[in-house]
């Protein structure tokens, strides 16, 4: 007996003419009971909807309507060209039962246990002294932006604290550049793979974006100048550290030539530069190269914890206003509390330590994920590693992953356009250990070079 079939008999009860739900959601319910009895399972294949609607012996457009029901509430997912497939989640009963999370492009655990608690009770006592108890200005007290300034300079980007605002994230960060940019351009560049983060903020501002090819050096000069000349695109979104999602590291000859270009077409820039301590020394920021054309952001969250969440932008100085502006509209200014903790470790040069810590546990981790997913080394440091691939295959790596409980980041997250770029990446920081990030990364392997199943 097929599955429509089973389902013919089961329904008998359900679809009598006294019932007062229509046909299709009589149809979904038997597939919900079915569900959670667990007679269907996670990953079962329906048979295509002309099957199910002949062996029920209803119309087809009744099918479509039961299975967009069951879609909407999650119990079934549809994958371009492999077929509709049972999605049931497991809640699990304990935090050890989760899935492993690889979704999350997050530091590794850097900080020891009571290690910060000098500094976190001192930055509280000193703020309960404040006036106005801690509440300063919209873009951060100064003594904090100075802190921060200090910080980035040694990073090498020199920066006068008055010309940075502090932020409540990276993410926060690169929605108001965006917000400041749509006022003169709506047309965007930003490479073919490029971080979910950025992609959400610009589509949600009406950004028409345009995809650009890259190379192992990252954004193609000659596809910046083709998304500016064919394209009319007036402003740019760049990861040139630790590219997300494609781990590339843009070295300074490519950064000079990029910086030239945006300088003679009057190019806005938006550089993430969020995960700075990972940068190799002597490789400077965009902001560095064409100061009046990048809003810098950055992040001490992927600095060094998300324990510690906040963010900083350095617009242009002709735009520091018209952006100060959306701070105050969107949230006025930001918690001080982060803000005093960051910069007793800043004042205090904590962070050199910290930065080492961190390098050394990502280096760990990277060797890790290479050879146990047999992927080239590479000195660059990344908290994730990219594995280039068709999006049919990627997505169907996606969801064997997750039936074996671990969670990566969907492959259409980063695609811009067609999909030529497509791939899996793989986030190597949030699981706690490196045991654990072992065994999700040994369950993974296997799936590296599975071909999709044909579809009858």
């Amino acid at each position: 007996m097929t599955m429509a079939e089973s389902f013919a008999h089961n329904l008998a009860r359900h679809l009598g003419s006294d019932s007062s739900q229509p046909l299709h959601e009589q149809i979904a319910l038997a597939f919900e009971t079915a569900i959670s009895e667990g007679r269907l399972n996670h990953g079962d294949r329906l048979p295509s909807q002309r099957t199910l609607a002949s062996d029920l012996g209803v119309a087809i457009g009744t099918i479509t309507k039961a299975v967009e029901s069951l879609t909407f509430r999650g119990l079934v997912r549809a994958e371009v060209g492999r077929g509709t497939f049972i999605w049931r989640r497991i809640v699990a009963s304990s935090p050890s039962a989760w899935p492993d999370d690889l979704s999350r492009n997050v530091p590794p655990p850097i900080f020891e246990v009571n290690e910060l608690d000098n500094r976190v009770s001192e930055a509280v006592r000193q703020l309960a002294s404040e006036g106005n108890g801690g509440y300063g200005e919209p873009s951060g007290m100064l003594h904090h932006r100075a802190a921060y300034a200090d910080w980035i300079g040694r990073m090498g980007t020199v920066v006068d604290p008055s010309a940075l605002m502090l932020t409540v994230n990276a993410q926060h960060a690169v929605d108001m550049a965006f917000s400041d940019i749509a006022s003169e351009t709506k047309v965007l560049a930003v490479d073919a793979a490029t971080y979910p983060g950025a992609l959400a903020s610009a589509r949600l501002r009406g950004f028409q974006l345009v995809p650009m090819a890259t190379d192992e050096d990252g954004t193609r000069p000659d596809e910046l100048l083709r998304a500016i000349t064919v394209n009319g695109a007036g402003a740019y979104y760049s990861m040139p550290t630790a590219h997300s999602p494609l781990g590339v590291h843009m070295p300074l000859a490519r950064r000079e030539q990029i910086a030239e270009i945006c300088r003679q077409h009057g190019m806005l820039v938006v550089e993430d530069d969020a995960c700075v301590p990972l940068r190799k020394a002597g490789i400077t920021s965009l902001k560095s190269l064409m100061p009046d054309n990048v809003f810098y952001v950055t992040s001490t969250a992927k600095s060094f914890s998300p324990l510690f969440t906040s963010g900083v932008t350095i617009p242009p100085r002709q735009r520091f206003k018209s952006t100060l502006g959306i701070l105050v509209a969107t949230v006025w200014s930001v918690a001080p509390l982060t803000s005093a903790i960051m910069a007793r470790i800043f004042d205090e040069r904590a962070d050199v330590v910290f930065a080492e810590r961190l390098r050394h546990r990502t280096a760990e981790r990277l060797a890790l994920a290479q050879d146990l997913l047999d992927l080239p080394a590479s000195d660059d440091l990344s908290f994730h590693v990219w594995i280039p691939m068709p999006l049919v295959r990627a997505e169907r790596m996606a969801r064997r992953c997750l039936d074996n409980g671990i969670r990566i980041t969907p492959p259409t997250a980063t695609v811009v356009g067609p999909g030529d770029r497509a791939g899996v990446r793989l986030c190597l920081g949030a699981p706690p250990t490196l045991d654990r990030l072992k065994d999700a990364l040994m369950r993974i392997a296997p799936f590296r070079h599975e071909t999709p199943e044909a579809v009858v």
